[in-house]
């Protein structure tokens, strides 16, 4: 016998002696392939049906609670998903992958405690290190953990102090911890990004004049969460909007700040609207908050009924009765809302209260002559060289169909400001209804060239489309 006979003797005894020990289900091996690529083309539903059977037909294969319950998540069955990894878990068959969704399903069941322990069993690498830093930062900035936040972010490897990003993440953290550190973070950012974050350095330096004064104090940490809306950090405005109510339970606003941030996240409000609705009697800018709020949720009735009481305790405020009167005008009573934005601007006597006017009125065509030509001259008289009040009043000789008197007063808010491209494109839709096509090109291809304003820019290049071929 040769040596390769005896080989493949010895090969086929084996393999004969391993089947007689570990039989082979190769059914079973089959189904197994199928639910995994069913799992992989985004079958959920169907793989979860498939390892199912299998699990019952075959209880002795564990390994397979982790893609069980993979599935069933995919599936939207988080009970049923969490069952499973917590089996595969017990028996140790649990992977950093099946760690990540579970700490997933028990975060998104409100037990973040259980998915920090979780999230930290898995171990780091190149492939996952980011998704576990994440995972745990949100969890740690959520439940006000800024120490834990602050240790996340400085203890990725190879990442900090080099990833900008991460820097300004740690600057917006450390405004909880040590507003001293978040302003150096801050101020070695400017020169390397492509903004500037002056504003946030001089809030900080405000911090020490306002500590210890429960209204400042609450201001200043709004104030905070402006800015962190401003520059995309939502979570962390939520947190500073928190701050304002703890440093004074009875702050209106801060709660409403709250509130009109969850809404927008799409968050239950029902505590804060509580709480803002008890303390809100006496606070105007909370009862116009109020009103937005139920604006938003398409109840404008009730946004009135806060606008009335806003205006009770501040008649001066511009907001308040500027909201009114449009709010007004959207549900039918344009007249009402003329008689508040009007009442106003007598109040207040100022160019931009008249302006409010003019516009109520251009907007909703209403009382041309009668009122917006009479505020258009007060606010004239109070900001002579205002761009904007002079192609306000140019709108309004357009709408008395005065077009010689209109041109006058575009050109004029034009030489004040010629990059004030609003005036261009009025003046050149003038000219182009007129015929009078050069000076039509002229100023609408000015407007038509800006980056400022990009309706603006939009709206001339329609115009200069149809006058081109004349």
């Amino acid at each position: 016998m040769t040596k390769r006979s005896i080989f493949y003797s010895a090969y086929v005894l084996i393999v004969a002696l391993m089947i007689g020990i570990y039989p082979v289900d190769i059914s079973a091996m089959n189904v197994i392939q199928q639910a995994n690529q069913m799992l992989k083309d985004g079958q959920s539903l169907s793989a979860l049906n498939q390892f199912s059977t299998i699990i019952y037909n075959y209880p002795e294969k564990k390994y397979l609670y982790q893609r069980i319950g993979e599935a069933a998540y995919l599936a939207g069955e988080k009970e049923l998903a969490k069952h499973y990894l917590e089996m595969a878990k017990d028996s140790k068959d649990l992977d950093g992958a099946g760690l990540m969704i579970l700490g997933d399903i028990y975060q998104q069941s409100g037990n973040w405690k259980e998915a920090i322990i979780v999230w930290k069993k898995i171990e780091l690498d190149q492939r996952n290190v980011n998704d576990v830093s994440n995972r745990l930062l949100n969890v740690f900035v959520s439940q006000s953990m800024w120490s834990d936040a602050e240790r996340v972010l400085t203890s990725q490897p190879g990442k900090f102090p080099g990833d900008i990003e991460l820097s300004e993440r740690l600057g917006w953290i450390e405004l909880f911890i040590n507003p001293g550190k978040a302003r150096k973070i801050f101020n070695d950012l400017s020169p390397v990004k492509d903004i500037s974050y002056l504003n946030v350095i001089n809030l900080i330096d405000k911090y020490s004049t306002k500590k210890g004064d429960a209204l400042k104090e609450g201001n200043w940490w709004l104030e905070v969460g402006d800015l962190a809306v401003k520059y995309d950090q939502t979570d962390i405005a939520l947190k500073a909007y928190e701050k304002s109510t703890e440093v004074d339970g009875k702050f209106a606003v801060g709660w409403m700040k709250i509130v009109l941030l969850k809404q927008t996240l799409q968050m239950d409000v029902e505590t804060e609207i509580e709480l803002a609705e008890k303390f809100r009697e006496n606070d105007s800018l909370a009862n116009a908050m109020l009103a937005e709020y139920w604006y938003i949720e398409k109840k404008p009735e009730l946004s009135v009924i806060y606008l009335h009481k806003a205006l009770e305790i501040d008649p001066k405020s511009q907001y308040s009765s500027l909201r009114l009167s449009q709010i007004l005008s959207e549900i039918g009573n344009i007249n009402e809302g003329l008689k508040y934005i009007k009442l106003s601007a007598v109040k207040l006597n100022s160019a931009n209260s008249w302006k409010g006017v003019i516009i109520y009125c251009l907007e909703n065509g209403i009382y041309i002559k009668d009122e917006a030509l009479p505020a258009m001259r007060k606010a004239i008289s109070l900001e002579p060289d205002s761009p904007e009040i002079l192609d306000l009043a140019g709108q309004v000789f357009i709408a008395l169909k005065d077009d010689v008197t209109a041109e006058r007063y575009f050109m004029q808010a034009i030489t004040k400001d010629k990059s004030f491209y609003l005036a261009q494109l009025h003046i050149g839709s003038l000219y182009a209804r007129i015929g009078s096509i050069e000076g039509a090109r002229s100023h609408l291809t000015i407007a038509a060239q800006q980056n400022e304003d990009l309706t603006i820019r939009d709206q001339a290049n329609k115009i200069l489309s149809t006058i081109q071929s004349e």
